[in-house]
């Protein structure tokens, strides 16, 4: 069993990455031939990715980190790789019979613009494949994400116009967690105002 990791944690990393969702449905339960070679063939492709990161594949349990979606797309048409052989095979054997579905999933995110929390876990998901920080970094960047929403757009008379947000306005977040995280012990008001 992994070492659980007490307290709040999040991952970090500075440059743009792909998040791949992949899986498979069982249609038809009873046929076995088409749907055990299909869960089989996963074991391979995940051999190889975690032996050479070198191919981009940054990792996961779940779901999938890459580095980029070219690097997946590399990997995905190499003849060399097993995943194009399982594509074939799945294809003559199942193609559109309906016996077994399979699904993926493929986002593009840029540097900043995610949001992972993992409490009282082992290293897990994006911060396994990337790093693992204090979740205080991360509390600090979803407070301060108000401070950057882009205008609002408001319709008026059929027309779109900018909202812009007030610079006064008021954002409130717990100045005891911060201080409470830091170690610091709790001497501050309940709430903090930016």
């Amino acid at each position: 069993m992994a070492k659980v990791m007490p307290g709040r944690y999040t991952a970090q990393i500075d440059e743009p990455f792909v998040v791949f969702l992949i899986g498979m449905r069982i249609n038809k339960l009873f046929a076995f031939s088409k749907w055990i070679p299909t869960a089989r063939a996963m074991g391979p492709m995940l051999r190889t990715l975690f032996q050479h990161p070198e191919k981009g594949f940054m990792g996961g349990q779940v779901f999938f980190y890459w580095r980029s979606f070219e690097e997946l797309e590399t990997f995905a048409r190499n003849r060399q790789e097993p995943h194009l052989a399982a594509w074939q095979r799945y294809n003559r054997a199942i193609g559109s019979d309906g016996s077994v579905g399979f699904w993926h999933e493929t986002y593009l995110v840029n540097a900043g613009q995610y949001e992972v929390v993992y409490g009282n876990m082992p290293v897990f998901g994006l911060a396994a494949a990337t790093r693992q920080v204090p979740a205080v970094v991360w509390a600090v960047r979803m407070n301060l994400r108000w401070l950057h929403r882009p205008p609002r757009l408001k319709l008026r008379n059929g027309e779109a116009e900018d909202v812009v947000l007030r610079k006064s306005r008021r954002i409130w977040m717990p100045a005891g967690f911060f201080l409470a995280a830091a170690g610091k012990g709790v001497t501050a008001p309940n709430r903090l105002a930016l």
